[in-house]
């Protein structure tokens, strides 16, 4: 697609010279005039990764509404030539919520989400309404943890659907997901042990996972512990001290099977 974008150049308040947009804004807004020009759009692996999952990556979806719109219009000038196209046919602020649970609409470049949920707030201007109609916007993106749902993902959703709810603004939800996120606490993988029952043949199957003790403090240290282990002396193994993993916690949250509630919830949201 070939987006064009205007810009000034102007002084900015360290006396920098920047380019700041003239109508839509657009990528280089605000940045250094002898900003390089990208050679490779640094949004193409995640847009490969998306068509490569059979979909399409979520922050192009704006364009491509856009892109609709025009067809729209340009089907609507044929019926009537009095019609006056909008300059703009699309505008959008994205969503993001604040620590305190709270949706903002913001203006920030493509791809700089955190979570794999994305919502916009969107006004469409269309023959039927020309003057813009506003809608709620809501995509997974399937590039961040394979389109997982997670408690960040659903509190997203949730608060953007209560928006447009509140606000009686249709919803429009584009859902490309893998359903809950079943995560693994990377940092418990790379320190567990294995007590064999017989250690000369595997296959006979295990007794208990454990930790050293260094890996112990190591996983324990800070306010937030990734496991609850027990100590125990191995006589079979010369009363070795160790301690035995009861519980897999994850210094991440959203990893787990509360996951399964969190998707289940959302079903019912739609």
């Amino acid at each position: 697609m070939l987006n064009v974008h205007i810009y000034k150049e102007i002084k900015n308040e360290k006396k920098q010279d920047v380019f700041v947009s003239l109508a839509e804004r657009g990528p280089l807004h605000n940045q250094l005039i002898d900003t390089p020009y990208p050679t490779k759009e640094w949004l193409q692996p995640k847009r490969y990764a998306a068509h490569s999952a059979g979909t399409t990556y979520v922050y192009d979806f704006p364009e491509l509404f856009r892109q609709s719109l025009s067809q729209i219009w340009t089907r609507a000038i044929a019926k009537d030539p009095t019609l006056v196209v909008p300059q703009v046919l699309l505008k959008a602020k994205e969503l993001v919520l604040d620590d305190k649970d709270r949706l903002h609409e913001v203006w920030r470049p493509a791809g700089s989400n955190t979570v794999g949920m994305v919502a916009w707030l969107v006004d469409i201007f269309t023959p039927e309404y020309p003057k813009g109609r506003r809608i709620v916007l809501i995509g997974n993106d399937i590039t961040h943890i394979t389109g997982t749902f997670g408690p960040l993902e659903y509190r997203l959703f949730f608060k953007a659907s209560e928006l447009a709810r509140t606000q009686g603004l249709p919803r429009v939800y584009i859902s490309a997901n893998s359903g809950a996120r079943m995560g693994i606490a990377e940092e418990v993988v790379a320190s567990f042990r294995v007590a064999w029952n017989n250690k000369e043949n595997p296959t006979k199957g295990f007794k208990y996972l454990y930790l050293a003790p260094e890996d112990y403090r190591a996983l324990t240290q800070g306010d937030k512990a990734s496991v609850k282990a027990e100590l125990v002396r191995d006589d079979d193994d010369g009363g070795e001290e160790r301690y035995m993993i009861t519980d897999v916690i994850g210094a991440v949250d959203g990893i787990g099977v509360e996951n399964l509630q969190v998707l289940s919830q959302q079903k019912i949201t739609e």
